[in-house]
């Protein structure tokens, strides 16, 4: 019987954990999100800076193309929409690869 269970616990682990998840996307995004600096400016659950939009609720704002766009190059947006931004985008280009910008955008559409 223990050999049964163990053999089934082994099996759903490996099954969990093999899957790549979208969780753990987000959790890496929130990591870049902290370690590129964006706090700097943005500001979550009250902790950051106040010079751009408060994140959150940011999932429920913009959708996942928006935000790919934006991330990727913050000033194409300002041109396009300009209710987007108080004057000309300040936020930076942010160099990344298409993994971590995924990544951060992935953890900004969850916050709802």
């Amino acid at each position: 019987m223990i050999k049964v269970a163990t053999i089934i616990i082994t099996i759903l682990f490996g099954w969990i954990f093999s899957e790549p998840s979208a969780f753990a996307d987000e959790q890496k995004g929130k990591m870049l999100v902290i370690s590129k600096g964006c706090l700097s400016c943005h500001s979550l659950q009250g902790d950051g800076g106040n010079v751009g939009p408060k994140l959150d609720g940011v999932g429920s704002r913009r959708d996942r193309t928006w935000l790919m766009e934006h991330v990727r190059n913050p000033s194409a947006h300002a041109k396009e929409d300009p209710s987007s931004h108080s004057g000309p985008a300040r936020m930076p280009k942010i160099k990344l690869n298409e993994t971590e910008l995924s990544d951060i955008v992935d953890y900004l559409v969850s916050l709802k």
